[in-house]
């Protein structure tokens, strides 16, 4: 069955379940080395052959180590080959904020509907996934169906696996059945190579000494280092207006 114009305008309007794509972030801007390498083979063996040899599959490591990276280079590659309509692309919030929406306003058989015409479903950060009564027998027979009928599952969670036996017990969900695969925090010279990419693709400019001190000698995730290059573009909008000799490291430390 086909959703309905009017609920995918509903679904779009409350609450966005699915999980929009990064255009930059994708296996051609995905920088490897020894903390992802096998990461990377998982992922591209996922994309070449879905439901078939790595299914489910778990990526975890700590925060901003590149998970989320993988999480939209394989679904940007999936889309390559079996087409978007068919990969169901989530994370842990929204899909279960998003199921509890569609169970009370009665939409829920549409999600449904949505999840089983996809043959790949996508879950970022299901670590975060916020289950309650109203919604675990959903969410719970939703992936077990999808592992059964071997449909590739993909998961990614800051936890490792034995954290997550509580989301596991909850569900009643074997994610160990599958591949678990971690990343690590790069080298230093990689996390150069990945800091710089980040830096030009913002169109940051920092002198070599600012980048040592601020960035490099605290090992700074690389989440946070998006979100923080990320507000000082929002902020020179509004400040180089006014003061055009300010430098980007100037804005950082405004901003800090």
């Amino acid at each position: 069955p086909k959703l309905t114009q009017k609920t995918i305008d509903r679904l779009k309007l409350r609450w966005s379940i699915e999980l929009p794509l990064i255009p930059t972030m994708s296996f051609q801007t995905l920088i490897t080395g020894s903390h992802n390498r096998f990461a990377h083979a998982a992922s591209m063996a996922v994309v070449e052959n879905p439901g078939v040899m790595y299914n489910p599959i778990l990526i975890w490591g700590p925060m901003g180590c590149g998970k989320s990276h993988f999480i939209h280079s394989m679904s940007y590659g999936l889309s390559s080959t079996i087409g978007q309509k068919n990969i169901f692309v989530t994370n842990g919030i929204k899909f279960s904020v998003g199921v509890n929406i569609a169970i009370r306003e009665g939409f829920i058989d549409d999600v449904a509907s949505l999840i089983e015409n996809s043959k790949v479903i996508i879950i970022d950060d299901v670590h975060l996934m916020l289950i309650n009564n109203e919604n675990k027998d959903f969410i719970s027979k939703v992936i077990n169906t999808c592992m059964q009928s071997n449909k590739q599952v993909v998961f990614s969670s800051l936890f490792s696996p034995k954290d997550l036996e509580y989301i596991e017990s909850m569900l009643g969900v074997d994610i160990s059945q599958g591949w678990m695969v971690d990343i690590k925090y790069p080298n230093p010279q990689t996390y150069r190579v990945i800091l710089d990419q980040i830096l030009s693709n913002m169109d940051i400019k920092l002198s070599e000494d600012y980048i040592k001190k601020f960035f490099i000698s605290r090992s700074m995730d690389f989440r946070t280092v998006t979100v923080l290059l990320s507000r000082v573009k929002k902020l020179e909008k509004y400040i180089l207006a006014l003061k055009p000799d300010l430098l980007h490291q100037d804005l950082i430390e405004m901003l800090l």
